[in-house]
């Protein structure tokens, strides 16, 4: 059991690391900077493929643990642990959700002003057609 509330602590401070990563993507993204956004994906998936593989660590142990041998401490700490996730993963769930809507907000932004250099250009496009091709012949 002990193995088993070491892996719900590490997952934890890896959600945790994930929680933090986002508040900080968030306030850049809030302030128009959409650089480095390949990086944070990237940092984002990382710890993900890491929550992954200690959940695959979990399982394992679950399947083999005897329930009989759990004490009441046990459980009590390892529902703390489990109620702590519970809660993290809420919050970068909204965290996603607010990021999800930053970033199609600046792709709306992007789109209409893509739209808006199109209209422009079929303007130009439009006046040059109207140009006379003769030229005038000033003896005439």
């Amino acid at each position: 059991m002990k193995r088993i509330i070491e892996l719900l602590s590490e997952k934890n401070s890896y959600l945790e690391k994930f929680f933090d990563l986002n508040a900080d993507w968030l306030s850049k993204l809030t302030k128009d900077d959409f650089s480095d956004l390949e990086r944070f994906r990237e940092s984002r998936e990382d710890i993900l493929n890491i929550v992954k593989h200690l959940d695959f660590l979990l399982e394992a142990k679950m399947d083999s643990l005897n329930p009989v041998v759990v004490t009441l401490d046990e459980k009590s700490i390892v529902n703390d642990l489990l109620e702590k996730k519970d809660n993290l993963v809420r919050g970068i769930l909204n965290q996603d959700i607010d990021i999800m809507s930053i970033i199609e907000s600046a792709k709306s932004k992007i789109i209409v002003e893509l739209k808006e250099l199109q209209k422009g250009r079929k303007g130009i496009s439009s006046y040059k057609s109207f140009q006379r091709k003769e030229t005038v012949d000033e003896e005439a």
